[in-house]
């Protein structure tokens, strides 16, 4: 993301379910984001599948009130290509996250839906709020990443996590290529 782009979010309001707006939205999704809890170095093995969680917060200047974000990723132990890594805002007047956005893979657990055949990227959207759904209903299919490493740079970037570097290392040979 841009410097010019990130200049859209500076000092906003803290958004709320209240007060929510397409720009606002689009601010928490797309907003710098600081890992404040690290993910751990290995996936943990829970009911057949590999998982990690993370915290981070937008960036000083973005909100007038730091926002809180969990981050989780999620694999199938069976099938690599069955994952799934989302981003939740945790608003401090919600009791529960709300998933902003979720890059999955071919999870193609319901062949009738055929969005479950490839990867694809959920994203939350105004109407959803709006309709007190607080899961992503719109789908975009994507070629844009096969594999959970691909998805997992291109989440980062596209949720400007700026400090992802650390905690996953071995996806900086990928960026060298700016997958």
């Amino acid at each position: 993301m841009d410097d010019e782009t990130n200049m859209l979010y500076f000092n906003l309001e803290p958004p709320t379910l209240d007060n929510m707006t397409d720009n606002l939205l689009t601010a928490l999704i797309h907003c710098k984001k600081e890992i404040i809890s690290h993910p751990k170095k290995a996936m943990k093995e829970i009911n057949n599948s590999k998982r990690n969680d993370f915290t981070a917060v937008s960036a000083k200047s973005v909100f007038t009130t730091p926002q809180k974000f969990s981050i989780f990723i999620r694999q199938s132990s069976e099938f690599t290509e069955d994952f799934s890594i989302g981003l939740v805002w945790r608003p401090d007047s919600y009791p529960y996250g709300i998933i902003l956005v979720r890059f999955n893979g071919a999870h193609g657990k319901n062949r009738n839906v055929e969005h479950q055949r490839i990867p694809h990227v959920h994203e939350l959207t105004l109407l959803d709020i709006q309709n007190q759904k607080y899961n992503p209903h719109q789908i975009s299919e994507t070629n844009g990443y096969v594999n959970m490493d691909d998805a997992t740079l291109k989440f980062m970037k596209y949720c400007n996590i700026i400090d992802w570097e650390r905690d996953f290392p071995h996806l900086l040979e990928m960026d060298l290529f700016d997958c």
